[in-house]
């Protein structure tokens, strides 16, 4: 220590009576202490304690102590080293007061020597402890695995350690470095040597040492090594918050990689959270991991914590659970403005009226912890962008577009030659994330971006021009047979291909390319994709006046509706459809409708009304002489009549459809009539048959690429590997194949079907747990769906497995569920299986009456199915019961 650096009013050359009062009185001085910064004052007795002890607390003591303090003696050579021992210890940065004091004290001795010569003013305020780690948030949540593996690897590091928190804008990473500067393995090992370093209004490095400095308990105008010189010896953890702040401008850069690297050197441990993602210097970082958004019933758990349980089961939870993205941040203010309203509903009317800016503290000036809009902007404004207008801000406004991100060449294609520095940027910044070859916003940031960064100049067309490109020459055949590739090569741009054509609906420039329509239903149809762009155009065409564009639109929104099992919109659709046809003459688009309605009516269990409508349909077609229609409403009776547990009439329609087309029919007629077909024969387990039939089919719709037929066909085949030839394990492994089809197309009725089959297969392979776990998905989509047979299928399901593992009260329980259920829809195959079941059960509680009574239901269910080998089987058990 330097003389120059003696602090205030410090009396060098004083009396020993002026120095030992400078320290009790003025300084505080301790062994703990600082040169730099002062303690609190001692008391005489505290220090008379600290020095000698009680039991040496003698009168001669108390009474020599205030001679000491200028009553005109100073203490001899073994007391004066008890006084310095409790004012210093052993701390090496006191030597020269120590020095000074003892040089004093020998000058002093002697009578009335000792006098005080200086006063000195009221001690300054004793400067705060190290900035302890502030209390989290109370709903933080959803980190646990983050939290205990950071905070294992700082307590476990043999010395220092350095670990960097990277992340977008409002993903916790503060909340992160609390709660892991707050862990118990943490707090162990650092002790209250734990300080939180606010870096956010520090720009420069300069700032962020005096930043740390404070946060120490320390004066700035020493420096940071002085600072960091009275953690000697000490294990320290430095958390540092919003780093990116000093490391942001390039001016300051090499000084904030010194300043960490000055903090390394000091032994020091650092925990770092850094807005974007970005290679730091300065410090050799142990982990640098970036934090994802929450999970979906993450996410939704924080949501409802905060709003309140009233919102759980809310239809509008699952929407503001997408829209938020997972961000942390963006959950707690919405979910805050959510139980203050009480109503998701009209929440979710104002966030489609304001978007992100509903992310808002209304009690609180916006900065990055009280406005989603505030922290995104925050990221913008950062120079790590490059100027403004520069390729980032063109690539941050077009992503602002495009809800399924931008594959690199799509990239290149919009942006030029400076596309990789303009991807490179906004994620380095954090604004951006990266999933495999595509760059993406998540959805609160997009949502920002499409209403505050729309693109100007020539992006404002090429983006909308470069994704209907994409769907070029689709409704003349631009999909050929087999060509799979370039199908899932367009699903990929789906959203991105629909919103451009909502671009180009809302702006009107659809009428100068009506075609585009047609072009993107080949697609829809192609890939079960799910649009609201085809209602939204009839809006728009009947504002217009324009009757033959706006019917075509309801039709394609019906057939899409249908499809995904939105049966009150397809019908509605449907039937405004039929009066457009009407008005305008068009006697197919009448019977294509009449033909909609009729599915609608079937998937709704109207069997009745359904044959009624699709015979209508017939007429109308045979009298236009358009046999592809004829063709496929006759399968569709086919369908009907299975579902009605007619199977000589169902073949005899589904044959007929195949005789209507001679010649080369279009394969997708003829693959339903070869699905239809392999259902009756599976049904009465002709399993060569079956199996011819679901194998035709499979070979036409992979011809076509038609993934939900190729789905069903691989379905059919599992069916009858396991209900026909009893090869669990073959159905097991063709299931799994056909499983990955129902997801990729949102096949709800296909994969939740699927799924019961699949179940069944696990069980007679031994695998109840599997089989349950698959029961327990096919109900949940169920129930989202609505579906007629489905609950009655898991009922039985779960019945079998309760009876695989001898739980026979359970079994009959789950059998007589599904006898209700199916009897309740008219499902003579389903009843019958429930009672042979549940005549299994009885025989298992040794009662077999019973057993004989319900084998002899179940054999007239059969029988009137027409499957006579189950039949039989239920006849044989009657009479070896006898």
């Amino acid at each position: 220590m330097e003389h120059s650096t003696y602090p205030p009013h410090y009396p060098q050359d004083g009396t020993y009576a002026d120095l030992l009062c400078w320290h009790m009185d003025y300084w505080g001085t301790r062994p703990t202490g600082s040169t730099l910064v002062n303690g609190e004052p001692w008391g005489k007795k505290e220090l008379r304690q600290a020095a000698f002890g009680n039991s040496s607390a003698s009168e001669s003591t108390r009474v020599g102590l205030g001679h000491w303090q200028g009553l005109g003696s100073a203490p001899n050579q073994s007391n004066g080293a008890r006084i310095q021992d409790a004012l210093f210890g052993k701390n090496l940065d006191f030597q020269i007061w120590a020095h000074d004091l003892e040089h004093a004290r020998k000058n002093c001795q002697g009578a009335g020597n000792n006098r005080r010569t200086v006063e000195f003013p009221d001690p300054p305020p004793v400067p705060p402890k190290f900035e302890s780690i502030p209390n989290l948030a109370p709903r933080f949540m959803g980190r646990d695995g983050e939290v205990g593996a950071l905070a294992s690897a700082l307590a476990s590091a043999e010395g220092s350690i350095a670990i960097l928190i990277q992340g977008g804008p409002g993903i916790g990473k503060t909340e992160l470095t609390k709660a892991i500067a707050r862990h118990a393995e943490v707090v162990e090992r650092f002790g209250a040597n734990r300080v939180f370093v606010r870096l956010e209004a520090a720009p420069t490095a300069v700032e962020m040492q005096e930043a740390v400095i404070r946060a120490l308990g320390c004066d700035p105008q020493y420096g940071l090594r002085s600072a960091l010189n009275t953690l000697r010896d000490k294990q320290t953890l430095l958390v540092l918050d919003n780093l990116e702040t000093p490391w942001e401008p390039p001016s300051e850069r090499e000084a904030t990689k010194a300043t960490l690297a000055d903090l390394g050197a000091a032994g020091l441990s650092v925990l770092a959270s850094f807005r974007g993602r970005e290679v730091v210097g300065g410090l050799r970082w142990a982990h640098d991991p970036e934090i994802e958004p929450l999970s979906g019933a993450l996410a939704a758990a924080l949501f409802t914590d905060i709003a309140g349980q009233e919102v759980l089961g809310d239809p509008y939870l699952d929407r503001f659970v997408e829209a938020l993205g997972g961000i942390p941040l963006a959950i707690d203010l919405v979910a805050r403005q959510a139980h203050a309203v009480k109503d998701l509903v009209l929440l979710w009317t104002e966030w489609e009226r304001i978007g992100d800016e509903l992310a808002k503290d209304p009690d609180f000036g916006e900065d990055r912890l009280t406005s989603l809009p505030r922290s995104i902007a925050l990221s913008l404004a950062s120079v790590r962008m490059g100027e403004a207008g520069d390729a980032s801000y063109r690539l941050f406004s077009l992503l602002g577009c495009l809800p399924a991100g931008l594959a690199s060449s799509d990239c290149t294609a919009l942006i030029g030659e400076d596309a990789f520095n303009a991807r490179g940027r906004l994620l380095r910044v954090g604004l951006a994330i990266q999933r495999g070859d595509r760059i993406d916003l998540l959805p609160p940031i997009r949502e920002h971006a499409r209403r505050n960064r729309k693109p100007t100049g020539a992006d404002r067309e090429r983006w909308v021009e470069h994704f209907i490109a994409a769907i070029e020459g689709l409704s003349s055949g631009g999909i050929a047979p087999g060509d799979r590739n370039r199908i899932f090569e367009i699903s990929l741009e789906f959203r991105n291909i629909e919103a451009a054509i909502f671009h180009k609906i809302t702006t009107d420039k659809i009428f100068e390319s009506p075609d585009i329509l047609l072009e993107f239903l080949s697609l829809v149809n192609a890939i079960g994709g799910n649009t609201i762009v085809f209602i939204t155009a009839a809006d728009i065409f009947g504002d217009h006046g324009d009757v033959e564009l706006r019917t075509f639109c309801l039709q394609a929104h019906g057939e899409i509706s249908l499809y995904h099992l939105d049966y009150e919109s397809a019908m509605r659709a449907y039937v405004e459809a039929i009066n457009g046809y009407q008005q305008s003459g068009d006697r197919l688009g009448e019977a294509n409708c009449l033909s909609g309605i009729g599915d609608v009516l079937a998937c709704t269990n109207n069997l009745d009304s359904a044959i009624s409508y699709y015979n209508d349909a017939i007429e109308v077609f045979r009298s236009e002489s358009n046999l592809a229609g004829e063709a496929k409403c006759t399968c569709r009776l086919g369908y009907v009549e299975y579902l009605l547990g007619n199977l000589s009439a169902a073949e005899r329609n589904y044959s007929l459809s195949l005789q209507i087309l001679p010649g080369d029919p279009p394969s997708s007629i003829s693959a339903a009539n070869y699905i239809g077909i392999g259902k009756i024969s599976l049904a009465i387990l002709d399993s060569n048959r079956a199996k011819a039939s679901f194998e035709n089919a499979l070979l036409l719709y992979k011809e076509e690429g038609f993934q939900k037929g190729i789905a069903d066909a691989l379905t059919g085949l599992g069916d009858v590997a396991l209900a026909c030839n009893s090869d669990a394990k073959s159905a097991y492994h063709i299931y799994k194949k056909a499983i990955p089809f129902h997801r990729r197309i949102g096949n709800i009725a296909g994969l939740a079907g699927c799924l019961q089959t699949f179940a069944s297969a696990a069980l007679r392979l031994g695998d109840p747990v599997a089989a349950r776990a698959a029961y327990e998905e096919a109900l949940q989509l169920i129930h989202e769906a609505d579906l007629v047979h489905g609950e009655a299928g898991i009922s039985y399901g779960i019945a079998e497995i309760d009876l695989f593992q001898g739980d026979y009260i359970a079994a009959s329980r789950g059998f007589g569920e599904s006898f209700e259920a199916y009897k309740r829809a008219g499902w003579d195959l389903g009843m019958a299986n429930s009672l042979s079941s549940l005549a299994e059960c009885a025989i298992a509680s040794n009662d077999h009456i019973s057993a004989r009574d319900l084998y002899q239901r179940a054999a007239t269910h059969y029988e009137k199915i027409g499957n006579v080998e189950r039949e039989s089987h239920c006849i044989g058990r009657m009479l070896y019961l006898e």
